[in-house]
């Protein structure tokens, strides 16, 4: 039998039939040290509530009914009392971070004999999501209305039946978005552009890389984005650009586009030269 914060037992017996007279029950105990069997309490019901000392870590129990001025003993029971532990939460990490989803993993090491947990999210504002686990989901994923800037923290605890144990907490946790792309530029100094073109390099970063990504362009003129092209290259040639105008290039993983957040880099082109001025350039 377990306990958490004190050693309060619940006996709890039943008659093999229905009598119709008062039944009167007397509940004995016999610590691990005691010679006899000890009365604790008296009853007419069919359960008892007794706060057991610290010092006691076993012991048996049994009842005795008073029938009709007939006394009828009970079998005996033994108990041995156990601290309700709770496991060890061992990784929390945020996972997606770079998305419109994001989510949390939670793993922990089970303990021995418990089969059943509670795991406990509280937000910033104090609001409590209680979720049971079992001991063969020691990794669990929560995805449930995780939003970037708030605040969670997370416990775990052990259940057996009605006791619970003492949470295990982790640290507070920010939610927080990383960016999902980086970007390089190579030609934005060029005073000519050749064919009236650009070359783009970009390189997603290692732990939210995608195989093919979108890239899709527009002008302040337009009012919409216009795809480009789908590409596994990490470059893009831009083409057909005009001089002395400002374009925006989006670059968005192609396998996650719609819950994937996109990368947006400008680029200014330069003015038209005179014939005067590219002849001085030679």
């Amino acid at each position: 039998m377990y306990y958490v914060y004190e050693k309060l037992i619940y006996f709890q017996w039943a008659l093999q039939k229905e009598l119709s007279d008062t039944v009167r029950y007397t509940v004995y105990i016999k610590a691990e040290n005691d010679e006899t069997f000890q009365p604790i309490g008296y009853t007419s019901e069919t359960s008892y509530k007794y706060l057991i000392t610290n010092d006691i870590h076993s012991f048996q129990w049994k009842i005795e009914a008073q029938f009709k001025r007939n006394l009828y003993p009970s079998d005996v029971h033994q108990v041995q009392l156990e601290h309700l532990p709770s496991p060890e939460i061992t990784s929390v990490a945020l996972k997606d971070n770079h998305t419109q989803a994001p989510y949390i993993e939670i793993s922990f090491d089970p303990v021995d004999t418990i089969q059943q947990y509670e795991l406990i999210r509280t937000d910033q504002s104090g609001n409590e999501l209680n979720i049971l686990l079992d001991s063969s989901n020691v990794l669990f994923t929560d995805n449930t209305q995780i939003h970037y800037g708030d605040t969670y923290q997370y416990c775990i605890r052990s259940v057996s039946g009605e006791i619970k144990g003492h949470p295990v907490c982790t640290d507070e946790m920010v939610i927080h978005m990383i960016e999902p792309l980086g970007v390089s530029i190579q030609t934005t100094d060029y005073q000519l552009l050749d064919a009236n073109q650009i070359r783009i390099d970009y390189s997603p970063t290692p732990e939210v890389c995608y195989e093919k990504y979108e890239i899709s362009y527009k002008t302040p003129l337009m009012t919409g984005y216009e795809r480009l092209q789908i590409t596994n290259e990490r470059y893009v040639n831009l083409s057909n650009l005009l001089y002395n105008t400002k374009y925006l290039s989006r670059f968005s993983p192609w396998m996650t586009l719609m819950k994937t957040l996109g990368i947006t880099i400008a680029l200014n082109l330069p003015q038209a030269l005179s014939l005067h001025q590219i002849r001085h350039l030679h």
